[in-house]
């Protein structure tokens, strides 16, 4: 048996929270990013892209792949660029559903390569599903399978099906990252950590949007965060905007302009492709057409059906404790549900899933 010894290589989500990247940066070589589940964005990307480029800890963007295609590829390069990322060694696909095709698996390997020439891409092959997905390349320039064993933290038998990074734990700890998290292993006859981690980032080029007919805005999340202000402040009038964005001020009124003037359908395609990220940015940016926008992708992407779910939106004041208790409900419940990793901390305008 091998110890689980630092540095090692990460993946991780939403799910860890807010990382202490700077403490965990001795304890690892490489991280591997979620960008997103199927269709959903995952709430903690850009947080963790700006820490890793701030700290300069290689790493690659992965997808859990729910058989999109090319559709599903770019929307994964197009919420990595939204980040305002530049280093990104490459795009992982996570295949851990049986049946999908695989003309959609090469569909979408195809497209990543497009929106990053020079990376080094990846797939991840669950691996009770090898012999599914295994047999075949689908454009992948590397292969990445977990084997478990105990799970104890630490590295057992290793996979017996061919592959270069090994995910041989769940159960792995790494100081700044609370709880468990994936760790890591290269385990390729022909790949090491210079050639995962080296040389100079690949050049990124713009994707092309999964949308279609998606008018293009060169902008960051921040800028969306900044359209959301203008929104939803009633003192910000224009001369206010104008004094305030400077330079800035014709790029981010256009944008405000097209939210305010595109078609209901324009603007879900948007919505749908991660333009606007998650709530609350996503609500504050869309302004008052946040609710029709939300009714049409549901009706154009989700079969017509509407969100279930009752939400709250958080008021100055409100405890995640006293939503709950509003509701019948626990306030651990609700973190849980709605990925909020302190409990303590929740802001007015944020949408609470009951």
């Amino acid at each position: 048996m091998v110890s689980s010894i630092l540095p090692t290589c990460v993946d991780v989500s939403e799910f860890q929270g807010d990382i202490s990247w700077a403490q965990a940066e001795d304890g690892l070589w490489m991280a591997i990013l979620r960008v997103q589940d199927g269709t959903y964005a995952d709430a903690k990307l850009a947080r963790n892209v700006e820490w890793c480029e701030k700290l300069g800890i290689p790493y690659y963007c992965y997808g859990f792949y729910r058989n999109g295609g090319a559709v599903e590829a770019n929307r994964l390069a197009s919420r990595y660029k939204a980040t305002g990322g530049k280093q990104c060694r490459g795009f992982v696909v996570d295949t851990e559903v049986s049946g999908y095709s695989k003309a959609n698996l090469r569909s979408a390997f195809a497209a990543l390569r497009q929106a990053m020439p020079d990376g080094k891409h990846g797939h991840y092959i669950a691996n009770h599903l090898f012999g599914e997905y295994g047999g075949e390349k689908y454009g992948e320039d590397w292969r990445w399978v977990p084997v478990y064993g105990a799970n104890d933290g630490y590295a057992h038998s290793a996979p017996s099906h061919p592959c270069d990074l090994w995910q041989f734990t769940s159960a792995g700890k790494v100081p700044g990252i609370s709880g468990d998290v994936d760790c890591n292993a290269i385990i390729s006859s022909d790949k090491d950590v210079a050639w995962f981690t080296g040389g100079t980032p690949p050049p990124q080029q713009k994707p092309s949007s999964p949308a279609g007919d998606v008018e293009q805005f060169d902008l960051t999340l921040e800028d969306y965060e900044l359209v959301a202000k203008v929104m939803i402040d009633p003192s910000c009038t224009n001369d206010v905007r104008r004094a305030a964005l400077g330079s800035r001020f014709d790029e981010i009124q256009a944008l405000i302009n097209h939210i305010l003037s595109a078609s209901t359908t324009t603007l879900a395609k948007e919505v749908y492709a991660g333009r606007y990220g998650n709530d609350p940015v996503r609500s504050q940016a869309l302004g008052p057409r946040d609710d029709e926008v939300q009714a049409k992708v549901n009706e154009l992407y989700y079969g017509g059906s509407s969100i279930s779910a009752k939400t709250y939106v958080v008021k100055s004041g409100d405890t995640l404790s006293g939503i709950a208790a509003r509701y019948g409900t626990t306030y651990q419940k609700l973190a849980e549900k709605n990925g909020i990793a302190d409990p303590n901390k929740i802001y007015p305008g944020q949408k609470i899933v009951i």
